[in-house]
């Protein structure tokens, strides 16, 4: 009996992965549908956003911003990279750009989705005051997505297979400078992003 269903539980887990990549190939512009994140791409994310790109969302020279990985990227479920923009020799601030997929897929399929929502009901605790932020909901075109100015931070996803984050930590300076800068720039990495996923 324990044999029957170890082997169903596989041959499911089997069914599953093959139907995803099945999907992935035959219908990639449907990223409302949820994929196995194990089979996700993940692309570049210095070609999901460029130097160019943020310069312009925040008005500043190209030339002073440069960029790399951070050392403390986990796993392939998250790739972070993080922008540093200097002014002659002296650092100015920077923007930490993070991708990441479902890390809990298999018990939690919605998780993503989930996430965003909890952002706006529960907030987020802030380890150094104790204090409880919660996040507000905008819209970048017809894309939702959820900031706090406080925190610097903006969050919105791909259904429920990317999730993606901006930390500011410098160069916005107010609540609407931040709600600009997101709107400009969650279309060009939407769009970047679905152009990789699509190669």
């Amino acid at each position: 009996m324990k044999f029957r269903i170890l082997t169903l539980f596989i041959l499911s887990i089997f069914y599953i992965n093959l139907s995803a990549q099945g999907y992935l190939k035959e219908n990639s512009f449907d990223f409302g549908k949820i994929v196995n994140p194990e089979i996700l791409p993940m692309p570049n994310l210095v070609s999901i956003l460029d130097q160019s790109m943020l310069a312009q969302a925040l008005n500043i020279d190209a030339k002073n911003i440069s960029f790399k990985n951070p050392k403390s990227t986990p796993t392939q479920k998250i790739k972070s990279m993080f922008y540093t923009i200097r002014e002659g020799e002296d650092l100015m601030n920077g923007v930490l750009f993070q991708v990441s997929t479902n890390p809990v897929y298999i018990e939690a399929p919605d998780y993503i989705s989930f996430s965003l929502d909890n952002k706006l009901t529960q907030g987020e605790v802030v380890s150094s005051t104790n204090s409880k932020i919660l996040y507000k909901e905008e819209y970048a075109g017809k894309v939702r997505f959820v900031y706090s100015f406080e925190l610097g931070q903006v969050y919105w996803n791909i259904g429920n297979n990317y999730l993606f984050m901006l930390g500011f930590n410098g160069p916005i300076t107010s609540e609407a400078h931040l709600i600009s800068v997101a709107k400009t720039l969650i279309p060009e990495i939407n769009k970047n992003m679905l152009a990789k996923l699509l190669e």
